[in-house]
Order: C-alpha cells, then sequence, then structure tokens
C-alpha cells in the first residue's frame, strides 16, 4: 500500500499581504489565513490522518492546529520543513529588494536556476532539503496517510523535481496559494508521484 503525503502551504500571513520576503523569519496568520486554514478542512473528509507534520515556523504551526482542530492527531515541528531561506532580503520589501538588488531579484523570480543568495540559500539547496525532507517521513510511515504543512517556495520546488520540471521553470503553475492541497504517493521502490499539484488533480 503506498503511503500519501497531503501537502499544504500556510495562510495567508502579515508579511505575505505587505509583499515582504518572509523565507525562514516569521509574521502571524492574517484573520483571511487563518479562515483559510478553517476552510480547507473540507479538503480532509473522508481521509484518515494517520500523522501530521509542520514547519517548525509560526505560521505553519498556527495553520496545522487550525486545520486538524477537529482530529486527535499529534503534530510534529520540524526546521527541515521550513521555507526558502532568502538571507539578508527577509523582511524586506518586495520591491525594496528589487530597487537595490535588481539583478538578483530578477533572477530569482525569472530565471530562478541563476539565482544565488546573499546568505540564505538557492533552488538547488532548497530542492535537496525539501526532497529528502519528505523521503524521510515517507519512509518512517509506510503505509499511512501524512499531513504537512509548509511553504510555498519549499512546496513548488518538491513537486516541480517529482515531476521532472527544471529549475528554470519553478515558478510555472500549477502555483502554491495559501492552504492548496497536493497529494503525493510514495510506492514500495522508494519513488513518489503525484495525484494532485497544488489543488489541480492528475
Amino acid at each position: 500500500m503506498d503511503t500519501k503525503i497531503h501537502l499544504f502551504r500556510h495562510g495567508e500571513t502579515v508579511w505575505n499581504a505587505e509583499k515582504r520576503m518572509q523565507g525562514q523569519s516569521d509574521s502571524p496568520l492574517t484573520a483571511t489565513g487563518r479562515q483559510q486554514a478553517i476552510d480547507a478542512r473540507k479538503k480532509l473528509d473522508n481521509i484518515d490522518v494517520d500523522y501530521a507534520y509542520c514547519s517548525d515556523s509560526g505560521r505553519a504551526k498556527e495553520t496545522t492546529s487550525l486545520l486538524l482542530e477537529e482530529l486527535d492527531i499529534s503534530l510534529t515541528a520540524s526546521e527541515v520543513l521550513r521555507e526558502m531561506h532568502f538571507g539578508e532580503w527577509e523582511g524586506e520589501l518586495q520591491d525594496d529588494v528589487s530597487a537595490h538588488s535588481p539583478d538578483e531579484s530578477w533572477n530569482l523570480w525569472n530565471k530562478p536556476d541563476k539565482y544565488q543568495s546573499n546568505g540564505g540559500e538557492d533552488l538547488v539547496q532548497l530542492r535537496d532539503r525539501a526532497v529528502d525532507a519528505l523521503t524521510n517521513i515517507a519512509r518512517k510511515h509506510r503505509g499511512k496517510e501524512v499531513v504537512i504543512v509548509s511553504h510555498g517556495a519549499f512546496i513548488k520546488t518538491v513537486l516541480n523535481h517529482i515531476d521532472g520540471r527544471p529549475l528554470a521553470e519553478s515558478w510555472e503553475g500549477p502555483y502554491a496559494e495559501n492552504l492548496c492541497h497536493s497529494i503525493l504517493s510514495f510506492c514500495s521502490d522508494d519513488k513518489f508521484s503525484i495525484n494532485q499539484f497544488c489543488d489541480v488533480p492528475r
């Protein structure tokens, strides 16, 4: 029996709304973000969740608590599920980053395979961390249904890798909107397949 990974992005945060670079820094959920997590409970209807994991960022933990509030599931928070680290840019407005670092800012969003972080991670480092994290969780819980709440770049990077997309296409759709739901199957040969990509069924 395949392991099923139900991968969610956290709810909208204050910095999301302000269009700030968030990364591994943190800001709280907005009222909209909290409601997104509550509304997403219906996505788990008829799924018997066995285990739950989330990034140890406050926004991910709050989202998971709201999402699974009606279920008796213990939660494991882990730093390996954190968002991409944006180094010195974290906490800055995206427009300010574009103004003082125009080349690397453009690379990040338009040529992500060429992006080089100033004190953080690049897409290759994020991809390797994300794939290792999900593989280890899936191996630990073979044949189970596992919910994982993480972050936009983390989710897109690992899904793109499984889907065979090059890093240059990191930000192509489907997009990792707040509380999007992706479903992965982890088979006995230790390979992932995608059943649902950011709310889009396969």
